[in-house]
């Protein structure tokens, strides 16, 4: 058996994901300290703009050992800017850590994780963290979670006086705390019986009602603890159930025994399917050293080993890569290895001047596979703004770099406009360009400025229309008249004024076309992300034809191109603008004064809850109004407010 647990921490920004972490690594003996996020001492969150914000901005990997067993631990992103890291990340770990405040339950961002694991169909362990925290309700977060999904609480927090003081096992049937880094257990103190009691019936209920084999168990009177445990890795596995654990990252309360859930339930890569069409070895991820330059991140599929000199083939573009060194990764540090085995994760030094994306699928030697499309590979930005360097002398070194950066994240744009000459930054939010150019004076040491974010809208056609556009050309001295009619239509017959992400794409059918080039002409006349982007429509060529042939396909297709670009231009269209969803979390005293600002933004109050001591206020609004809110809302809430929001669809301006 591999004795290995490839798993990420995913969770909702401030949930306590790069403080479980670092207590799983300080535990494991892996890290001699206690890292801690606000003083920037974290060996997940290594890089600079990290630790000034104490945010994760990139997937970090760290290894461990616990009681035997190889952690692989891939610390992620909790901010919607960044969820490509996270989807990437998805695609190689074999389960996953959901992280949930105890005061806040379950987020924005929190719902966008889970959805995006479901895509990606990984066993889960649910942590309900911070539950030291005035007014933390594990019960509540509990019941909220168990509305959604099969959440079953193995352990759950115990009180004194109100004061959070330790969490009680259900397997072991014993109360733990934590005491100058050594976990202390006692027997389940009797104020506590009657929730330990409805926490072991939910288990055995749970257990029979889903496993044959343990009804049977239960029913001979031979289950014992034991036999439980091997029950919950069978359905954890199947993802029939999702363990639940409580305890406190910061107070170091609950982790360990978190550490033995992922042990004992998680699948090893012996538990993963042999899936053939997946590459022997996978990259999943590019690195910025600052020592070695770019390195890939991989993961190794299946049984074979690694070593230092192998050629790996790539299937995207069918260049064979020869592996410089191999290291196991400690956040920022890397251990050099002589061959990496199945089931590890691992970064590669390749030769120099390679030029492949990150996108790229590797696999060993000569073997077929089939590309899969990670889900944000073809996500456009949402936001653009124009960029300059400072120093106007540094303009090239800052296009080299800033290819660099883009490298490592498929969802900027970076891009030198060819007509005028600008530089154009796109990503999925404000703090995405902030960080894109934090590293550019960081690790470049390029100042910029830069104008005013703007949003790209989206367009459709105001109704369904054939147009036909007829012209003239005169082609090598002879006039030639060119007729060209198109159809347009929306491919959603519902359409509400709404828009929905997971279909912005624009079909094209050819009917009686002589022009082979035809459906690329529209494609790109259609989804010119720049300056707009047709979604939700379907075109169809009803007619093209010339007075006379064209000597040539070039000629035809320049006929065709300038024929549909004037159609598209004087095409009746809704113009679609990003719309946001908010969660704000601030003080009841301060509510009046964010529900005024969201109004004065053109948003609309959805609703207030009171999550003591916070009201919980959930408001939509147009992305372009929301540009410095956060630096508002610090004002407003006295510093004491916190807010995310997320991409919830796209609609007609109504300002």
């Amino acid at each position: 058996m591999i004795d290995i647990r490839n798993f990420g921490i995913i969770a909702h920004i401030d949930a306590g994901k790069t403080t479980t972490t670092e207590r799983l690594l300080f535990l494991s003996g892996a890290c001699r300290y206690l890292g801690e996020v606000d003083e920037g001492t974290t060996v997940t969150d290594y890089l600079y703009e990290e630790r000034e914000r104490g945010i994760t901005i990139q997937s970090a990997v760290a290894k461990c050992s616990w009681k035997g067993t190889d952690f692989h631990i891939i610390d992620t992103p909790g901010h919607v800017d960044f969820m490509n890291e996270v989807e990437c990340c998805l695609r190689v770990l074999d389960a996953a850590v959901v992280v949930l405040c105890g005061q806040s339950g379950i987020q924005a961002q929190t719902e966008n994780l889970l959805h995006a694991n479901s895509m990606k169909n990984k066993p889960l362990i649910f942590y309900i963290n911070k539950l030291d925290k005035e007014s933390a309700d594990f019960e509540r977060v509990f019941y909220e979670l168990y509305k959604q999904y099969p959440v079953l609480p193995l352990t759950f927090p115990y009180y004194e006086d109100n004061k959070f003081i330790g969490v009680i096992d259900v397997l072991s049937k014993k109360l733990f705390i934590q005491e100058n880094n050594e976990q202390v257990c006692f027997d389940v103190p009797e104020n506590a019986e009657a929730d330990f009691h409805f926490y072991q019936t939910l288990l055995i209920d749970t257990l029979t009602e889903l496993d044959d084999d343990f009804f049977n168990e239960v029913f001979n009177g031979t289950a014992d603890e034991q036999s439980i445990a091997s029950t919950l890795r069978r359905l954890t596995i199947q993802q029939k159930i999702n363990p639940l654990y409580a305890g406190s990252s910061k107070k170091n309360a609950g982790v360990a025994l978190l550490a033995d859930g992922i042990k004992n339930y998680f699948p090893s890569p012996d538990d993963i399917a042999d899936n053939k069409a997946n590459p022997d070895v996978f990259c999943f991820k590019y690195v910025l050293h600052q020592e070695l330059g770019r390195l890939r991140l991989i993961k190794v599929n299946k049984n074979i080993t690694l070593k230092s000199g192998m050629n790996l083939y790539c299937a995207g573009t069918g260049e064979t890569v020869a592996i410089n060194k191999m290291y196991t990764p400690f956040g920022s540090l890397l251990e050099e290895e002589s061959e990496i085995g199945e089931g590890q994760i691992a970064v590669i030094e390749e030769e120099k001047n390679n030029t492949k994306t990150s996108s790229d699928l590797y696999i060993h030697y000569d073997e077929a596979v089939n590309a899969e499309n990670s889900d944000t590979a073809n996500q456009h930005p949402i936001i653009f703004l124009r960029i300059e360097p400072e120093t106007p002398e540094n303009r090239e070194k800052m296009l080299a770099a800033g290819k660099c950066l883009q490298q490592e994240d498929s969802t900027l744009f970076f891009q030198e406009d060819s007509d005028t000459g600008e530089i154009i930054l796109g990503g999925m939010g404000e703090l995405h360009l902030e960080i894109f150019r934090d590293r550019l004076e960081h690790l470049y040491k390029i100042k910029t400025r830069a104008g005013r974010p703007s949003v790209i809208p989206k367009l459709i056609p105001k109704k369904s229309a054939v147009k036909t556009e007829v012209s003239s050309f005169t082609i090598q001295g002879t006039e030639i008249q060119a007729s060209l009619s198109l159809e347009f239509d929306f491919v959603t017959a519902d359409f509400d004024n709404e828009l929905r992400t997971d279909n912005l794409e624009c079909i094209v059918e050819s009917v009686n076309c002589t022009l082979s080039q035809a459906e690329n002409i529209l494609q790109s006349l259609l989804s010119n992300g720049k300056e707009h982007e047709f979604v939700n429509t379907k075109v169809t060529i009803l007619d093209f034809s010339t007075s006379a042939s064209l000597v040539s396909a070039g000629l035809y297709c320049s006929v065709f191109s300038r024929l549909a670009s004037k159609i598209i231009r004087e095409l009746e269209v809704t113009t679609l603008y990003p719309q946001m969803q908010l969660e704000i979390f601030v003080k009841p005293e301060y509510t009046g004064n964010i529900n005024g600002e969201i109004s004065a933004r053109h948003g609309t109050i959805c609703d207030i809850s009171r999550i003591e001591p916070f009201d919980k206020i959930i408001a939509y609004a147009p992305m372009e109004e929301l540009f410095g809110f956060a630096t508002r809302l610090r004002s407003l809430s006295s510093g004491q407010g916190a807010f995310s929001m997320k991409l919830s669809g796209y609609a007609a301006r109504n300002i």
